[in-house]
């Protein structure tokens, strides 16, 4: 089925990418080093393989990787010449709606799936070497022997494959994967609680450094347990696997007057008409302002709809305090 798979990828990236591919090759740089595809695209062309990215992300975009590295030989060349530690990356966006999410709202049923998560950034870490694939060095026969690492305390090998010791070990930096990666906090867009829900995102290789505090993007990624737990009440987290839309939030605009606009619009309005409430579409164009995007609109209603504020009955607004 891997096979399968790899196949499948290469036959899109020939339909549909391989422009974008040659151009990734002319121009790999450290700071440009993945292809960028919509999932609407890939839907277009196999939707059955656009569902299963959903699904399987982890291994779907591994087997994409490996599919494009295969693809064109410019690329593989253009990674061997980068030099130590150079890579290639897959990176998808456009999640379906159904899939996209505030911070806080997604479930247990969306662990392990690709989703999407609008948020604003908190707290940024420093930019920090990360082992994904580690190459240990037996103290006492120098063979080597690799093991895959998660996030968290360090796998070292159980037993040395050619002594059958168990070490001491000595990791061997030249031998093994790594790459850059930063842990950025995610919180919920102007939320007015004290104690916003939030989430830890992983940011890894070019996407370092794309975002800053109080930035807000929609983060496309996978939503994973941590490897480590104490307690029964599980910690998670977002391995990104691209961003959209980052922007700094406009200077000027005040949250709390936009929720208290929100609020008299659709209380003015949810008895106008021969339906009760206020559309959706029709709130936001109206308190859309020249100084004002349309999406800051949107999430500081979506916001008012999570503390029970305003009610939104199928795209209807009804104001609940009024």
């Amino acid at each position: 089925m891997s096979g399968d798979y790899i196949d499948r990828f290469e036959a899109f990236y020939d339909a549909q990418l391989a422009d974008r591919i040659s151009d990734l090759a002319s121009n790999y740089d450290p700071d440009a080093r993945s292809l960028r595809f919509g999932l609407d695209e890939l839907q277009m062309h196999d939707p059955d393989l656009a569902g299963d990215i959903l699904t399987s992300p982890e291994n779907l975009l591994n087997k994409a990787e490996i599919a494009l590295r295969g693809y064109s030989g410019t690329i593989d060349r253009a990674v061997r010449q980068a030099g130590r530690h150079a890579t290639v990356n897959v990176r998808v966006h456009g999640v379906p709606e159904s899939s996209t999410y505030r911070v806080g709202k997604y479930r247990t049923r969306d662990l392990g799936s690709l989703i999407a998560v609008r948020g604003q950034v908190g707290d940024t870490e420093p930019v920090v070497p990360n082992v994904e694939r580690a190459a240990w060095k037996c103290h006492r026969c120098g063979e080597l022997t690799e093991t895959r690492q998660k996030y968290g305390d360090m796998i070292q090998p159980a037993v040395c494959g050619a002594c059958e010791r168990q070490g001491p070990w000595q990791l061997v930096e030249s031998e093994s994967d790594l790459v850059d990666f930063q842990e950025v906090e995610l919180f919920p867009i102007d939320s007015p609680r004290d104690d916003p829900p939030h989430i830890e995102a992983y940011l890894k290789d070019d996407l370092t450094d794309t975002v800053g505090t109080h930035d807000r993007a929609t983060f496309v990624g996978r939503y994973q347990l941590h490897p480590q737990q104490n307690e029964t009440q599980l910690r998670t987290y977002l391995e990104v696997v691209d961003i959209k839309g980052a922007e700094e939030r406009e200077a000027g605009l005040d949250t709390e007057s936009l929720r208290e606009s929100i609020r008299e619009e659709v209380l003015a309005n949810q008895n106008e008409g021969t339906e009760f409430g206020v559309p959706r579409e029709t709130l936001v164009e109206t308190v859309t302002t020249s100084t004002m995007r349309e999406q800051e609109v949107a999430e500081v209603l979506d916001g008012l709809v999570d503390e029970d504020i305003i009610k939104d009955a199928n795209g209807k607004l009804v104001c609940l305090d009024g």
